[in-house]
């Protein structure tokens, strides 16, 4: 059974993520000290900026996939777009009456 726990949150801009717990089985009256405390807040930000890093990550990826959908979505309706409009034109100059192609 532990002796001593530390817990510090594991937090980065408002965003909380967990808690490091740190346990030890034999009793030391460094352990709750100030250098270990703010050697564990340091590991816990690092942390931190990992996992947040990480979920920017996945969100960067998604707005990512999202654009490159929409630009090819855009190019799809454009050449659609053409094509329709050409076999109009070629029926539409079919339609015409001769006496109109003289002036």
């Amino acid at each position: 059974m532990p002796c001593c726990a530390l817990a510090v949150p594991i937090s980065v801009r408002n965003r909380k993520y967990g808690v490091l717990v740190l346990e030890t089985f034999q009793w030391s009256s460094n352990f709750l000290a100030e250098r270990p405390a703010v050697f564990c807040k340091t590991i816990a930000d690092l942390i931190a900026l990992v996992i947040d890093r990480a979920s920017l990550a996945v969100q960067a990826d998604a707005i990512r996939e999202a654009r490159q959908a929409e630009q090819m979505r855009s190019e799809v309706l454009a050449m659609r777009s053409h094509e329709l409009r050409l076999p109009l034109t070629a029926i539409q100059g079919y339609t015409i009456p001769p006496s109109c192609w003289t002036k």
